[in-house]
Formats: structure tokens, C-alpha cells, sequence
């Protein structure tokens, strides 16, 4: 049970990791975000589209890191050991 929870705890470790990743650029991006427009609506839309796609690719970024976690958790030889070394890196 023990490793259960160790698991999901680097789980959410990860999930951490990538917000504060994602924080750290947010104000600068919000600062030097400069769009311009025909009308507001098209503006906001502009910068909607820009945010998403910074958003989504770090999402991706988070996608593949717990996916790789989970390769090297689960279907490695020596489970555990993988689990021990991404609980000293998170």
C-alpha cells in the first residue's frame, strides 16, 4: 500500500511542478503580452489563443512526464528503485 501512495504522491508532485513552471512566465507574459486588433472582441480572442497555446503545451510537457514516470515505475525491472529515484527528484 505504501508504494501506492508513494506513486501517486510523485504524481502529484509533478503536477506541482509544472504549475510552478508555468507561474513563473505568467506574469511577465501577462506584462509584455502586446496584441493589436480591429476590435476588442478579436483582441481578446488574439490573446485567449495565445495563452491557450502556452497552456497546452505545458500540459504536454506534464503529459509526458508522467507518462515517462509511469514507464519507468511500473514497467521496469526494478520498479521500486525507479519510483525511489523520482521520489529524490521531485
Amino acid at each position: 500500500m505504501r508504494h501506492v501512495l508513494e506513486h501517486e504522491q510523485i504524481h502529484f508532485a509533478l503536477i506541482e511542478i509544472g504549475a510552478r513552471q508555468l507561474d513563473r512566465p505568467a506574469e511577465r507574459l501577462v506584462r509584455d503580452l502586446e496584441i493589436t486588433a480591429p476590435s476588442r472582441s478579436q483582441a481578446e480572442a488574439a490573446a485567449q489563443a495565445h495563452v491557450g497555446a502556452i497552456v497546452e503545451l505545458a500540459l504536454v510537457t506534464l503529459r509526458e512526464r508522467h507518462a515517462r514516470f509511469d514507464r519507468e515505475a511500473h514497467n521496469h525491472p526494478l520498479p521500486d528503485y525507479w519510483q525511489g529515484v523520482w521520489w529524490n527528484r521531485v
